[in-house]
């Protein structure tokens, strides 16, 4: 998949980025734990199987909640309270749901990281694990990450950034680089006018 678009005397085109990073990657105020026969996902851990997870989960008694995955033309994830089911029951037609989700694993916070980065407030690290996790995670194991490349006319790369979860957020970038440039390019030319 590659879009192009003529903008203001240079070429925008918008590709997969293929240099994109695991957005878990740095992450360590929460882990992502899974267990699955045919993906890796989530963080690396030592865990032999989801007993001794739960066995962890008991002792330390962290805040966490459930992955669910589901399975079908590509992956998508959703998290679920403790002590809540399956989010995609009865969301998705034909019944897929209960045949192609379940659950996959946890994603917890010790106690001590959840009052030293959200002062014990569960809601706001909730929010950042569904932001990880349900968004940039699943963009990233899809393949749904995109860079734009700006080209002169003479087809030249001026410029080009990646890690977009969303082809038209690239897009948007690349115009405002483009405007940027422009505005600059247009103040040293007043700039250089006054001198004379």
């Amino acid at each position: 998949m590659s879009e192009k678009t003529l903008y203001k005397g240079h070429i925008i085109e918008i590709v997969p980025d293929d240099d994109s990073f695991d957005p878990l990657e740095g992450i360590d105020t929460f882990k992502m734990i899974c267990f699955h026969r045919r993906y890796d996902l989530g963080h690396k851990h030592s865990f032999a199987d989801p007993e001794a997870l739960d066995l962890f989960l008991r002792k330390h008694k962290p805040f966490y909640m459930k992955i669910y995955m589901y399975d079908h033309s590509g992956l998508a994830f959703r998290l679920s309270r403790a002590d809540g089911g399956n989010p995609f029951y009865g969301r998705l037609p034909q019944g897929h749901a209960e045949f192609d989700s379940g659950q996959v694993g946890v994603v917890y916070m010790l106690r001590s990281d959840l009052k030293k980065w959200y002062n014990n407030d569960t809601e706001k690290a909730e929010i950042t694990m569904r932001s990880v996790i349900e968004e940039e995670y699943q963009a990233y194991v899809n393949g749904w990450v995109y860079a734009y490349v700006i080209k002169d006319m003479c087809d030249e790369i001026a410029d080009s950034c990646g890690g977009f979860t969303d082809s038209n957020d690239a897009m948007k970038a690349a115009k405002d680089e483009i405007d940027e440039r422009l505005r600059l390019e247009s103040l040293e030319k007043i700039a250089e006018l006054e001198r004379v």
